[in-house]
């Protein structure tokens, strides 16, 4: 509702009330004032009364709301913006679900601990609480360090620890794999020699057969080539004797070879001048030479299949 300026009325209830504040100023008023006058547009010709309930005197347009805007009914308290602040931030730290921010030296890694403060714990012992505790093989014998020379030397010196006992005088692929496969012996008490002896012979089985090219030179015919079942002690002081470059090697590595040097299918010819020929002392033209002479004395069945007459 608005009225002119003129109004008698306005102005007499405006004289009333200054009157008032001047009779008693420590009174403060029971109930909230009933109007209040409102200049809107900076303009003086109207005058607006706006009804409010915890407001009293005039209300310009561009005016910022108070405290009590924010705490409607209640007294409020006017606060510093830092506290608002510090307390939005320690809300949200806590209930935001964002991290706390980050001050100078806060980002610094842990420094890392120092190996010589502390020391690990002992291992438990596996051996405590029980009665008789199983020692491991003791044999210091590393057979995987020998080369196939000294493999076959020591098969050739314990031939008869390795004898096949279905066929006497020789050992087989089947006794061979029965020594392989035989457990360890716990090396104590009063078999302790016996059983270290057991167990050497087991760990050679077991690293000869490791080797497919040393198996097949012991197995092998020491003229045609061939693959037999069994070896002889006589075979082995042969293969023993041996110092060729291509005693341990594979038909198919031998085939290689020949391909290599001699293109496919070369003149049997060929092959016996080269076997023929001595050693010289030039690596290229030695190397063909004891390529020559194991294929045409010890792999006959592979020369067959290689060159032509």
């Amino acid at each position: 509702m608005s009225v002119s300026t003129l109004d008698p009325t306005a102005s007499a209830s405006t004289t009333y009330n200054r009157a008032l504040a001047h009779a008693k100023p420590q009174a403060k008023p029971a109930n909230p004032a009933p109007t209040a006058l409102s200049f809107n547009g900076h303009r003086a010709d109207s005058v607006s009364f706006h009804f409010s309930e915890n407001k009293s005197g005039p209300a310009f347009g561009n005016a910022q709301p108070t405290m009590d805007g924010h705490f409607s009914g209640q007294h409020s308290v006017f606060m510093p913006p830092s506290f608002w602040d510090r307390f939005k931030e320690w809300m949200t730290s806590w209930f935001g679900g964002h991290r706390p921010p980050m001050h100078p030296g806060y980002s610094n890694p842990p420094p890392r601990p120092n190996p010589g403060w502390s020391s690990p714990p002992p291992r438990p012992n596996p051996s405590v609480g029980r009665p008789c505790p199983t020692r491991p093989c003791e044999s210091d014998t590393d057979y995987s360090l020998k080369n196939r020379e000294e493999l076959m030397r020591l098969v050739r010196d314990n031939f008869t620890a390795f004898e096949d006992p279905r066929n006497p005088g020789n050992i087989s692929v089947g006794s061979m794999k029965a020594k392989g496969d035989r457990p360890l012996l716990p090396e104590y008490g009063p078999n302790k020699e016996e059983n270290k002896k057991r167990n050497q012979e087991t760990l050679l089985a077991r690293q000869v057969l490791k080797d497919p090219n040393l198996m097949n030179a012991i197995f092998r015919n020491p003229v045609t080539g061939a693959r037999e079942r069994l070896a002889s002690p006589q075979r082995l002081d042969m293969l023993a004797n041996r110092e060729d470059y291509f005693t341990y090697h594979s038909d198919k590595q031998l085939r290689q070879e020949v391909r290599e040097h001699w293109g496919r299918n070369p003149r049997i010819e060929v092959l016996q001048w080269w076997a023929n020929r001595p050693l010289t002392g030039d690596s290229e033209q030695d190397h063909r030479t004891q390529l020559a002479k194991e294929l045409l004395f010890h792999r006959s069945d592979l020369v067959q299949k290689l060159f032509r007459k």
